[in-house]
């Protein structure tokens, strides 16, 4: 162990959380539950000093100087550090329009664990500042555009027609949503809820009189230069654009042949012929018509899909599975645009609390056919697999650096998706497991399929958007075009990508490296090999860059 490791490393967290407090609330530690992310001086001058400095202490202790955790938790430090320090220096707390989003998804999160009077108190200090939180990020975004910053068209209209406005609602219909759950709430928390949504709405008239006349269609296109540095700080090591992009054009032929044979089999059960792509896509298109009946609970069908899929999993030895399964919540208003499941990872610091996995309970909103591979990466064996196991590993005597930005809220309202690869990367390869081990029935099969390849293109029309190559027109067709979905649906995943750049290639590029780090483990060991325990060795790394995981695995 280095000597002065525990005390830098402290250092660093508390800086972390001081500039992201959700963030620690998130992963349990509740040291900063009353405060919200709020205007620190200068629009993020201190923050980039703070990460400036710690880059320069990091970088003169070498690796070798460090046991194996300390190891991982230096390049989680150093990649996080890296990465904030390159985007605000770029104006990025002057234009992100993610920020002002940001508290409604984390006061919800909080609340969705909230047991008692105590959880109350912390949503309800966060409650009381969210307006001088909301009010901050106002005078950020006045100063980014008096320095010529226009925001995305798009993304300032979601803002204000979805996100904004949803929060707002959400805010007004929480006292009586937790009164419901059982929750003793008083008259001034329903107080402090109706100030969080005046201020909200006061938040998001400015948007709309002040920004949204002066945004432009692509302002969120990153360009070739700024692409190819976030995806080397997202991931760790050098990646070209172009090769990415004409690795996921490969893969989306591939996996098209594989879709006509699928859809094929899966038809003749039907009395229907697929003989082609075309055919094949519209039995896709078929299947993504067909919903969860009217009056179905949905969070009653995923939690039986979840049982299903914990099941198999332990049965077959191919991963180690929770004890608990996760808690099945609605998805709160104005929060995923365009979505319809997510999760919100089980605290790392807090054993007694279990992730969620969070659903809209419009019916129509679920796919039948895609609802068990959804089930999959979303729960078990997916993302609540993979942070209950986290969880159970932590140690509560370290400061959690290299679990940073696991949370999405975190990682979008920051730009930082450092964890996402090892995230989106494992639910993905979960999939594949799943799908080859016979979990899914032949419709569930085509869906999966047809999820890889959307998968796949999304990575290819992310690079091919950013490097200004494809305009948002020539986006969606290109989406439509590799994937056969509706026009309008893609519309929305070209929104996505403009809003998130890069997150959308973390599953693509996670999810061949997971597969590539099993089969070399496959092949070392030989007949000794157990999915289960390789996927134990790979969950203990937590989540670590691809080529740290590798290399450890590798030995």
């Amino acid at each position: 162990m280095h000597a002065g490791w525990a005390e830098l490393r402290a250092r660093w967290w508390a800086g972390w959380a001081r500039f992201f407090p959700e963030d620690a609330t998130s992963l349990g530690s509740l040291g900063h539950a009353h405060r919200l992310r709020e205007r620190d001086g200068a629009v993020g001058d201190a923050e980039r000093a703070f990460h400036d400095e710690m880059r320069t202490v990091i970088e003169t202790i070498p690796p070798d100087a460090l046991d194996d955790t300390e190891q991982l938790e230096r390049e989680a430090m150093s990649r996080a550090s890296a990465f904030r320090a390159h985007v605000l220096a770029r104006d990025h707390d002057r234009t992100c329009l993610e920020l002002s989003l940001h508290p409604q998804g984390m006061i919800a999160h909080h609340l969705a664990h909230a047991r008692d009077a105590t959880d109350l108190a912390y949503a309800h200090a966060r409650l009381d500042a969210l307006p001088s939180a909301l009010a901050a990020r106002q005078a950020a975004l006045r100063e980014g555009l008096a320095k010529g910053h226009a925001p995305d068209r798009s993304i300032a209209d979601v803002v204000v027609t979805y996100g904004l406005a949803g929060a707002e609602r959400w805010y007004r219909a929480a006292p009586a949503a937790l009164a419901a759950r059982g929750l003793a709430v008083d008259e001034a928390f329903g107080a402090s809820c109706a100030r969080a949504a005046d201020a909200t709405a006061r938040h998001r008239a400015f948007v709309a009189t002040e920004m949204l006349p002066r945004a432009t269609d692509g302002a969120a296109r990153l360009g070739e230069d700024e692409l190819t540095a976030r995806l080397a700080l997202t991931y760790g090591e050098p990646i070209a654009p172009r090769a990415l992009r004409s690795d996921a054009r490969a893969a989306i032929a591939l996996l098209s042949a594989k879709l006509v044979l699928s859809a094929a089999h899966a038809a003749r059960g039907r009395g229907l012929r697929v003989r082609d792509l075309r055919e094949a896509r519209a039995y896709v298109g078929l299947l993504f018509g067909e919903h969860l009946p009217k009056g179905t609970d949905p969070r009653t069908a995923f939690r039986e899909q979840i049982e299903l899929a914990t099941k198999f999993a332990a049965e077959r030895r191919l991963f180690s599975v929770p004890a608990r399964p996760p808690e099945l919540v609605p998805i709160p208003d104005g929060m995923i645009h365009g979505g319809a499941i997510t999760n919100w990872p089980a605290p790392l610091l807090d054993r007694s609390r279990r992730g969620h996995v969070a659903v809209a309970l419009d019916p129509s909103s679920h796919a039948l056919a895609f609802a068990p591979g959804l089930a999959v990466h979303e729960a078990t064996p997916g993302h609540y697999l993979q942070s209950a196991a986290w969880q159970a590993l932590a140690d509560p005597s370290r400061e959690p650096v290299r679990f940073v930005a696991v949370h999405d809220d975190v990682a979008m309202a920051s730009s930082f998706f450092g964890a996402m690869p090892a995230i989106e990367g494992f639910a993905v390869h979960a999939e594949e497991v799943m799908f080859d081990a016979g979990f899914f029935d032949r419709d569930a099969e085509v869906a999966s399929i047809a999820s890889a390849i959307l998968r796949a293109a999304r990575a290819a029309v992310d690079v091919s958007l950013h490097l200004g190559e494809a305009s948002v027109a020539d986006a969606t067709h290109e989406l439509a075009d590799a994937t056969g979905m509706p026009a309008g649906w893609c519309a929305s995943q070209v929104f996505r990508l403009l809003r998130i750049p890069i997150q959308a290639t973390t599953y693509f590029v996670g999810a061949r490296r997971h597969r590539a780090m099993l089969d070399d483990a496959r092949v070392r060991r030989g007949a000794a090999f157990r999915a289960d325990v390789f996927h134990d060795a790979l969950l203990a790394l937590g989540p670590a860059s691809l080529g740290a995981l590798s290399a450890r695995l590798g030995r």
